[in-house]
C-alpha cells in the first residue's frame, strides 16, 4: 500500500514539473522502473479514485492536462472521475440511492453507485459485468429515449421491450412516450426495480449526462414519494437536475 502511494506521488510530482508537456505511459513506466501495462494500471486507478482531481489538487499538486489526457483514454473512467464529487454531494443531500449508468451492449451498466453517506462503488463497463435490462429501469428508459428509432426497435425486439416499466406493449406507443421523455429532458416514474428498497414508496428520477449536447450516460436517483409536493417538485429533484448539469459542464472544461 505504501509503495502504491509513493508511486502516486511520484507521478504527480513528475507531471507537475511540466504540466503542459505531453506525457506518455512509457515515460511514467521508466520513471517508476515498471512495465508500461503496470503504469497504465496505476494511472487507471488514480483516475477511478478521483485522486488526481481531488486529493492531488488538495495537496498542492498541479499536474495540468497531461494526466487528465491519459485518463481520457477510457471515456467512462474519465466520466466516473469527473462525476464522483458531484454524486457524493448529491447522495449526501438526498440520503438516497444515486447511480451513474451508461448503455453497454444494449443493456444498462452502472459506473458509480452511492447511497447516503455510504462508501461509493466504482464499476467499469465490461462484457461480462453486471447489467440490467434498459426497459426495466428508469435510467434505462431515459437512455432509450435518446436513441434513434432503428436502435430502439432493435433493442425492443432483442430484449422483449414489451415487458417495460411503462406498461406499453406496442412499439409505436413506447416510441411516442420516449419522444416525450427526451423533450422533457428527464424521466420520473415509480420505483426503480434494482435494487429492491424497503420502506416508503420511492420515485425513480433520471437525467441525461450530456457531452457536447450528446447524452453519454444517465444519472438516477430514488426519492421517497412523500418528499414531492402537490406540484410534483422536491428538493431532491432540483438537486439531481443540477448535478447532471454540473457533470456535463465539467466534461466540457
Amino acid at each position: 500500500m505504501i509503495q502504491v502511494i509513493e508511486r502516486f506521488h511520484r507521478i504527480l510530482e513528475h507531471l507537475s514539473a511540466a504540466p503542459d508537456r505531453p506525457c506518455q505511459l512509457g515515460e511514467l513506466a521508466e520513471l517508476l522502473n515498471i512495465s508500461a501495462p503496470a503504469a497504465a494500471n496505476i494511472v487507471r486507478a488514480m483516475t477511478e479514485l478521483g485522486y488526481v482531481r481531488a486529493l492531488g489538487r488538495r495537496r498542492g499538486y498541479l499536474p495540468g492536462p497531461a494526466l487528465y489526457a491519459l485518463g481520457r483514454g477510457n471515456p467512462y473512467l474519465y466520466l466516473s472521475s469527473i462525476a464522483r464529487p458531484e454524486i457524493e454531494r448529491l447522495a449526501a443531500c438526498c440520503r438516497e440511492l444515486v447511480v451513474l449508468v451508461c448503455e453497454c451492449g444494449g443493456k444498462r451498466s452502472e459506473l458509480l453507485r452511492m447511497a447516503g453517506a455510504t462508501e461509493i462503488t466504482i464499476r467499469q463497463p465490461h462484457p461480462h459485468g453486471t447489467f440490467y435490462n434498459l426497459f426495466r429501469c428508469g435510467t434505462g428508459i431515459l437512455l432509450l429515449a435518446y436513441m434513434d428509432e432503428p436502435r430502439q426497435r432493435q433493442l425492443w425486439e432483442y430484449w422483449h421491450g414489451e415487458d417495460n416499466i411503462l406498461n406499453l406493449n406496442e412499439f409505436n406507443l413506447f416510441q411516442a412516450r420516449c419522444r416525450e421523455i427526451a423533450a422533457a429532458g428527464m424521466f420520473c416514474s415509480g420505483d426503480e426495480p434494482p435494487p429492491a428498497v424497503s420502506g416508503a414508496q420511492r420515485i425513480s428520477i433520471a437525467f441525461p449526462i450530456l457531452q457536447s449536447g450528446v447524452p453519454i450516460a444517465a444519472l438516477g436517483v430514488l426519492v421517497p414519494r412523500k418528499e414531492f409536493n402537490s406540484a410534483g417538485d422536491s428538493p431532491a429533484l432540483a438537486a439531481a437536475r443540477q448535478c447532471a448539469l454540473n457533470i456535463g459542464n465539467l466534461l466540457e472544461q
